[in-house]
């Protein structure tokens, strides 16, 4: 193997978050690595937050819910987050709700959909013990995070319950489903949307050597930068399915891996977190599958 080309190792995260897995990524010190950055997505915050009602619809009642509660108000409520994205848009510049100015409510719950969840949740002041969050693999996706719900309280408890999720615009709505159907008095603040980075002319040349090279390696962001990825591929003249037919996913649960394989990815790989270990056993499945492209 040490006589291959580098094989690109595409990071597909937004601007201000690839600093994290470029660092990982530097850290792990992977041989044969061409390491690219392509961000297929932009998270633009929304102020004021778009407040709709369980069955999507803006709402206007939603808003004086929530915004009305008071701190003390506030016991028993749980507030879903779907990502760190949703934590960062919910808490800066300044918190959507006034009761969470001066911290995390005493009594509230917050819960997060996986590991970098629930490190920006602690990072903003949330304590452990008001946190829910699913561990292990699957953790990430909605699924895991309705099971891990399930399991810390039971049925009856969610009857009438306020239940916000914080999200961008139109995410995760089999979690929402599921959290109505269980009785929660369900709102959702849509605290950011999904935009279309600007690339410079270097990054758009990049895409295609990344799409001329067999075996690349696409490191994806979530679900969101699926779409964006074949409509790049369009726009610059290649045929998605024939790129991706011939590119390898890394994806962050298995949930992902069904939506990369839908779109026509040749191959996925499940990598657990941006640790050295976790990179280094994809970066050798990856390249051991090299050789099938």
């Amino acid at each position: 193997m040490s006589n291959e080309a580098p094989l690109p190792l595409v990071n597909t995260r937004a601007p201000h978050q690839a600093a994290a897995w470029d660092a990982a990524l530097k850290a792990a010190d992977l041989p044969g690595v061409l390491p690219v950055h392509l961000p297929l997505i932009d998270i633009q915050p929304r102020r004021p937050v778009q407040w709709l009602d369980a069955q999507g619809q803006e709402s206007s009642a939603a808003q004086e819910v929530w915004s009305g509660r008071r701190s003390s108000g506030l016991v028993g409520a749980v507030l879903v987050f779907v990502s760190a994205n949703a934590v960062a848009c919910f808490f800066t510049p300044t918190p959507v709700l006034d009761a969470f100015s001066q911290g995390w409510p005493p009594g509230a719950i917050a819960c997060a959909t996986g590991a970098a969840t629930r490190q920006a949740l602690l990072d903003h002041g949330v304590p452990p013990g008001a946190l829910w969050c699913p561990q292990g693999e699957g953790a990430g996706d909605s699924e895991a995070l309705w099971a891990h719900l399930q399991q810390q309280r039971p049925p009856d408890w969610w009857q009438g319950r306020p239940v916000l999720v914080v999200r961008g615009t139109g995410g995760r709505p089999w979690l929402g489903q599921r959290l109505s159907g269980a009785g929660a008095a369900l709102c959702y603040a849509q605290a950011y949307s999904l935009g279309e980075p600007l690339w410079t002319p270097q990054q758009s040349l990049l895409l295609a050597q990344s799409a001329q090279e067999p075996g690349s390696v696409w490191w994806l962001a979530s679900s969101a930068v699926l779409e964006p990825l074949a409509q790049r591929l369009a726009d610059a003249g290649f045929s998605p399915q024939a790129v991706l037919a011939r590119s390898q996913a890394w994806v962050l649960h298995p949930r992902q891996a069904e939506a990369a394989t839908r779109l026509g990815f040749g191959r996925t790989h499940l990598v657990s977190g941006p640790t050295p270990a976790a990179l280094h056993q994809a970066w050798r499945d990856s390249r051991a599958a090299r050789a099938a492209f």
